[in-house]
């Protein structure tokens, strides 16, 4: 895409205080886009822009609007002159919400923001999804998922409150597309592996606290062991880059991808971490508990999302399609998990 043309392309950006928000705000800025972000908060609009001027000089192209996207009807002034919508708005993880209420919000967010779009004639919608969505297939899963052609099974899948939630809005969005389907509006789902990395503001980007909470609690010493558990992995940098990949091109229209840098059991991450950052690393743990324990300290620190779902089963999900029709090229997660805890 020229310089020229993405001059004249306003992109918006829903969830644009939170931690996969802000990067992706500064990354469209980057590459000369203009971005209108909407926030829940018009008190952290300052922030917001702070952050985003630390990272960016572009920052006088970014225009922060404010509005619940439940209820406030005067949001979708927003989407006006509008090319794009990449939706991260969500339900923060640990919010102490009942489940089905958890899927009500995150079900009516995604249909407002997608058949605004649709009404508005937007070129393209992104939304972004949980690997949950694909990773659980049931027994038909293979035990290597290369693409995200896979949907969860609810039936035979325990899954919590956030990714039923989560995986019932993109498949809302997908059934509102398909109705849509003589629409020139397009729509992109992303499935992101659990996100870590640095954040660009300490105030802001709770909404994936969870996804770096077990590093922060090995760094602090409040884990005596290493749960053994595994996750798939993204970085925050990563993940906004695919994002912004996934709105530009033409053959992304139509597809999920799935974004994942590799997969690290928490004791890589240990490793990972006294291996680099010398005596800052002093509190993390060497020994491994066992995974019954691990299992209780999750059900421990029900707000922690990233430590509550521990994986005994390794599938090996690699983002082919991202790499090959988008050219995604994520950085090493040793740098990642390093990112990561020194923001603790």
């Amino acid at each position: 895409m020229d310089h020229a043309t993405v001059n004249n392309r306003m992109v918006l950006v829903t969830g644009g205080s939170g931690f996969v928000g802000l990067w992706t705000i500064a990354t469209l800025l980057q590459r000369g886009y203009a971005v209108r972000a909407i926030i829940r908060d018009s008190r952290n609009g300052q922030e917001v822009r702070e952050a985003i001027e630390t990272h960016t000089e572009n920052g006088h192209r970014l225009s922060i609007v404010s509005g619940d996207l439940i209820s406030d009807e005067r949001w979708k002034a927003a989407l006006r002159d509008c090319d794009s919508v990449i939706h991260l708005a969500c339900v923060a993880t640990g919010t102490k919400v009942h489940p089905q209420e958890v899927v009500r919000t995150e079900q009516t967010m995604t249909c407002n923001v997608v058949a605004s779009a649709l009404h508005a004639n937007v070129r393209r919608v992104v939304i972004i999804s949980p690997l949950e969505a694909m990773a659980r297939a049931g027994d038909q899963a293979p035990a290597t998922n290369v693409e995200a052609d896979w949907w969860t099974n609810l039936i035979f899948r325990r899954v919590d409150g956030h990714i039923r939630a989560k995986l019932r809005a993109e498949r809302t969005a997908w059934e509102l597309m398909n109705q849509r389907s003589w629409s020139a509006t397009t729509l992109t789902s992303v499935l992101p592996g659990a996100v870590i990395g640095a954040g660009l503001s300490l105030k802001l980007g709770c909404d994936y606290r969870g996804s770096t909470e077990m590093i922060g609690r090995m760094m602090r010493g409040s884990l005596s062991r290493i749960p053994r558990i595994g996750f798939h992995l993204v970085d925050v940098r990563d993940l906004a880059d695919v994002l912004v990949r996934a709105m530009e091109s033409d053959h992304a229209a139509g597809q999920r991808f799935v974004a994942t840098s590799g997969y690290l059991w928490a004791s890589e991450i240990a490793s990972i971490m006294r291996d680099n950052l010398g005596r800052l690393s002093r509190n993390v743990p060497t020994k491994e508990c066992p995974h019954l324990i691990a299992w209780f300290q999750a059900f421990a620190h029900r707000d922690t999302t990233f430590f509550g779902r521990p994986i005994k089963q390794y599938i090996d999900i690699i983002p082919t399609k991202a790499m090959q029709m988008l050219g995604w090229c994520p950085r090493p997660l040793s740098d990642s998990v390093i990112d990561a805890a020194l923001m603790h």
